[in-house]
């Protein structure tokens, strides 16, 4: 009889993948919270990071948003993307990874 490997066999996200995006997760959380972002779409707006899903290599991450008051939500998600760059940074002081990953 043929043994399973351990792991999921790519059913789902490795325990690894797991841990990184509750990571990251926590870091941009605290960072939406204390920082000043200065995009005007982004005044009196309350962010909420739901999940960050990592790639395997854990070089690029999807994080889901929802924004809480007056605004698009579109728009709030466009002033994000132009701000990550700012978020990166940030985020490369909070974490201990190999690679700062693309969000």
């Amino acid at each position: 009889m043929k043994r399973k490997k351990h792991g999921s066999g790519g059913a789902g996200p490795s325990q690894r993948q797991l841990r990184a995006g509750e990571l990251v997760r926590h870091a941009l959380v605290e960072i939406l919270a204390r920082e000043d972002l200065r995009d005007p779409e982004l005044q009196g707006v309350s962010v909420t990071v739901g999940e960050v899903r990592a790639s395997p290599d854990l070089k690029h991450m999807t994080a889901f948003v929802s924004a809480l008051g007056p605004g698009d939500g579109r728009a709030v998600a466009a002033a994000l993307t132009r701000c990550k760059g700012f978020l990166r940074g940030k985020l490369a002081r909070m974490i201990d990874l190999r690679f700062t990953p693309d969000l």
